[in-house]
Parts: structure tokens; C-alpha cells; sequence
């Protein structure tokens, strides 16, 4: 079901035996507005290289990729101010997944959309911040950052933003954080 204004990201994480092989190929689906793949990045170690192949789907309507049972599905909604599809420039990905603790959700959403997204889509290399929620894959958070490049996340501007009382105390009620950062896939 369509639903007007609302965007839908959906993603396909796959691990690849070669080094060179790149992510999964997208859909055909009508709903797909944009499909990119992306390389995965050691956040810790820059120069390591991983295998994880990223596939990330923005749509107009729920998606659910094919599902060989090799990789992590995820799809979601985009909550709070948006509705553009990713930009085609970004050169680095950032995901950050999490579930909350029911009794802070609410404080959780609103810190995010007023404070924490905000200040993290004003950093110089920040090309897009959005958010995401699932309702039926886990954690049911993201937050996906297009960035100029990867190396943004490293810098003292991204830290000094993330870094507020309100962020600390947020912190604390967070469940199941993953956070993986991505190169843009530049194979054929």
C-alpha cells in the first residue's frame, strides 16, 4: 500500500567472498526510487578492508528485498521532516541502529528530530540525516547519514555535535546499537 509522502529505505547487508565482488542487484519494483551499493568500513581501521556488500533502497512504498538467507534485511519508514531521495554525490555512509527502551521512547524521538539530527546534518560533509523505523525488523531505529566521505565521522566537528548532555543521557537507554560505516561501491 502507497502511502502519500512517506519514503521507505530498505537494505541488503551480505557478506562477499571476494574481495572485488560488489552488493546484491537491485529489485524490479516499481516502488524503487533509488538503489546504491556501498562497500563496508571499519570504523576503528580505515585502511582494513571488510566484506560486507550493501544494497540501499529508497522507495515509495514498503520493500522487501529477496531474501537468499545469506545477508540482514531491514526495512523501514522515514519518520520526522523529509521525503528526498538520497543524494547521488555522497561518497560515505553512515548507519546507526538501535532500539530504545519503551518507557523513553517518546523523550528518545524527541531528542533525535529537535537536537541530535539536526545538530549531526549541520556538520560540514553531512549531505543528508534521516531517520527510519521499522515495524517489523530489528533494531527498529536508523539514522542514515550521506556524507562527502566516510572520514566525516572521524573528524572533531562530527564529535563535537554528538557530544551534549541530552546525547549522554540518551545513550544510556539504548539497546542493540550496531553502527557500520560505507564506501560507495565503484565496481561494474
Amino acid at each position: 500500500m502507497k502511502e502519500a509522502g512517506l519514503r521507505w529505505l530498505a537494505f541488503t547487508l551480505r557478506m562477499a567472498e571476494e574481495e572485488r565482488r560488489g552488493p546484491p542487484a537491485p529489485p524490479d519494483d516499481a516502488a524503487l526510487l533509488s538503489a546504491v551499493g556501498w562497500i563496508e568500513k571499519d570504523l576503528t581501521n580505515p585502511v582494513s578492508t571488510s566484506a560486507g556488500r550493501l544494497l540501499l533502497c529508497d522507495a515509495v512504498s514498503p520493500l522487501r528485498l529477496p531474501d537468499d538467507g545469506s545477508g540482514w534485511l531491514w526495512t523501514g519508514v522515514e519518520i520526522g521532516p523529509g521525503g528526498a531521495v538520497a543524494p547521488t554525490g555522497a561518497g560515505g555512509l553512515l548507519l546507526n541502529l538501535m532500539d530504545i527502551d519503551a518507557a523513553h521512547e517518546d523523550e528518545f524521538n524527541d531528542w533525535y528530530d529537535t537536537e541530535h539530527l539536526p545538530r549531526m546534518a549541520a556538520v560540514d560533509g553531512v549531505m543528508m540525516a534521516r531517520r527510519f523505523r521499522s515495524e517489523t525488523d530489528s533494531p527498529r531505529y536508523l539514522a542514515s547519514y550521506h556524507l562527502s566521505e566516510l572520514a566525516v565521522v572521524a573528524g572533531e566537528t562530527w564529535k563535537e555535535a554528538a557530544n551534549t548532555p541530552w546525547t549522554a543521557r540518551m545513550r544510556r537507554h539504548r539497546t542493540g546499537l550496531v553502527r557500520k560505516g560505507f564506501v560507495r561501491f565503484q565496481g561494474g
